[in-house]
């Protein structure tokens, strides 16, 4: 089998990643509404309650993994090394991280176990004759957890290599089986609410567990050496970066979760509905957008690794273009089009709802302008000035909604701040991104900013066109659709991407799709 070319690789993984999410995407609107169905609305409520005292420990882990990779990506780049060889310093790596992700979770769960129980028991709101069920859950999504965490040191190796073409196929396996169960569920005649936690815990762990295997016989230096536990340099090291990221990730986490508490105090729970909606809105089309940039983070890292400064720049400017397009040709219809969709999917437009989402859109393009800023940065290991502001500026949004709210604004404000902190957010990236790698603001108006708000105004005014000509109906939706996504593409190719972008996408994009025939007769260089 042919190796692929790192162009190949980056172009294979974008396009495996973008696809599994659209197939995640449109399995969980059916599951969804089996779930709902079959637990009913009170058990669906309290699966998510109980899930929701293990966000913290989830939380946790996604930035200890996140940190994991970044080291194994360095090392990778710094010795040019393949699966097959054999590396000390990333076997040191690898076992530095099983002690962090073997000791952490027992802690936590240590920790977190006596606290949920007692929480499920004195704190929330259940049902007496529910108490046992949600204990059982709350057993089981902390097994499953454990395992998770676990698996951390192992699956980074998938992410570091850029093999995600593997993880994708497990996570699809993955998405089928539960599936097939939720479809189950509705035949089901005993306790729906246990046989979900069950079917959910065991088909997520037995798929990690294969996965943890698989890298074990696929990668060389993945290999358990206790000795290597205690290396006192490497776990301060790892702790510091983590440490640092968990302030900046949980800026963010604690804006979505500090804004909706004063939606509710100053709005009440209507409007947090609607809020909630938005969220969930942006939450799909950033799946559907971060597969560019997911494909890109080993890539930029590595090239750090490596000491090659201006290819980490390329790749971080490629991902900042790429990303918004590709964000773009969901937002921008999506926005129009705002109240059909709404209609469609909740069968009623909540009050408000459209509006916030319209804001919450623009916020998200607005962050994806820089998307391409923060692996750069986080590659470049000098991240606590940068995690500190970024992650003050995120927690901004709480203040600041709460100060519209309490100046007699409409909820509309709350979308708003959000716009107002994502350019915050964004000017804060392009501070850090000058100076601690060298990003060039002047290069990032110039080649990013400028083009892609042409791209984006284009693409609006023309779905804008199709709005007044049509009544409101699906139909209409299908055509704004059609007219943004031309528009916006024809535009971004032609206005937003470069000779060399355009020859990247032609040689390791539609080559690799079988699209000979719309290839230049003449031979390009489409290589990073």
């Amino acid at each position: 089998m042919t190796r692929l070319t790192p162009s190949q690789r980056i172009a294979f993984n974008t396009l495996a990643t973008y696809g599994r999410t659209l197939f995640s995407v449109f399995l969980g609107l059916f599951s969804s509404r089996w779930v709902v169905n079959g637990l009913g609305l009170s058990d669906f409520g309290l699966v998510g309650l109980v899930g929701g005292l293990l966000t913290f420990i989830s939380f946790f882990n996604t930035v200890l993994g996140g940190s994991v990779g970044r080291y194994y990506s360095y090392v990778i780049g710094k010795h040019h090394i393949e699966p097959e060889d054999s590396c000390e310093e990333l076997t040191q790596w690898f076992n530095t991280a099983l002690c962090v992700h073997t000791v952490v979770p027992v802690v936590l769960m240590a920790v977190g176990a006596p606290v949920g129980y007692y929480a499920i028991g004195h704190w929330l709101v259940v049902p007496e004759t529910r108490l046992n069920a949600c204990y059982f859950v709350f057993t089981l999504s902390l097994l499953a957890t454990f395992v998770s965490m676990v698996s951390i040191p192992y699956l980074s190796f998938f992410w570091s290599w850029q093999r995600f073409s593997e993880m994708v196929l497990w996570e699809i396996a993955r998405t089928v089986v539960l599936f097939g169960f939720a479809y189950t569920l509705l035949a089901y005649d005993g306790d729906r609410m246990v046989y979900h936690a069950v079917y959910s815990a065991c088909t997520m762990s037995v798929v990690t567990i294969v996965q943890m295997l698989r890298a074990r016989r696929k990668f060389a230096p993945c290999r358990v050496r206790p000795e290597m536990w205690g290396d006192k340099t490497r776990l301060q090291e790892l702790f510091a970066f983590s440490g640092w990221q968990l302030f900046g990730c949980a800026g963010g986490m604690l804006r979505n979760q500090g804004a909706a508490i004063v939606v509710n105090l100053f709005y009440g729970p209507k409007i947090n509905g609607s809020f909630n909606v938005s969220n969930q809105l942006s939450t799909q089309t950033s799946a559907l957008s971060n597969s560019l940039v997911t494909a890109l983070i080993p890539a930029i890292t590595a090239a750090e690794g490596g000491g090659s400064e201006d290819k980490v720049g390329k790749l971080a400017f490629r991902a900042c273009k790429f990303g918004t397009l590709l964000v773009m040709f969901f937002a921008i219809p999506l926005a129009l089009e705002i109240d059909e969709v709404l209609l469609l999917w909740l069968k009623q437009t909540p009050p408000f709802a459209a509006d916030i989402c319209r804001c919450v859109l623009g916020a998200f393009i607005i962050g994806k302008l820089t998307a391409g800023y923060m692996p750069a940065i986080m590659a470049k290991g000098k991240i606590a000035m940068y995690q500190v502001v970024t992650g003050g500026i995120l927690l901004g949004t709480v203040p600041l909604v709460w100060l519209f709210a309490k100046a007699g604004l409409s909820p509309t404000s709350v979308g708003v701040a959000f716009v107002c902190i994502s350019v915050g957010t964004m000017l804060s990236l392009l501070h850090f991104g000058w100076n601690l790698v060298g990003l060039s603001p002047r290069k990032w108006c110039l080649d990013i900013a400028a083009p892609l708000a042409v791209v984006g105004g284009l693409g609006f005014v023309a779905g804008f066109v199709v709005l007044k000509q049509m009544d409101q109906s699906p139909q209409r939706l299908l055509s704004v659709l059609i007219s943004t996504t031309a528009v916006i593409g024809a535009a971004g190719w032609k206005l937003a991407l470069n000779r060399e972008e355009r020859a990247w996408i032609m040689t390791n994009v539609f080559k690799r799709l079988k699209f000979r025939h719309i290839l230049p007769k003449t031979p390009v260089k489409g290589e990073i």
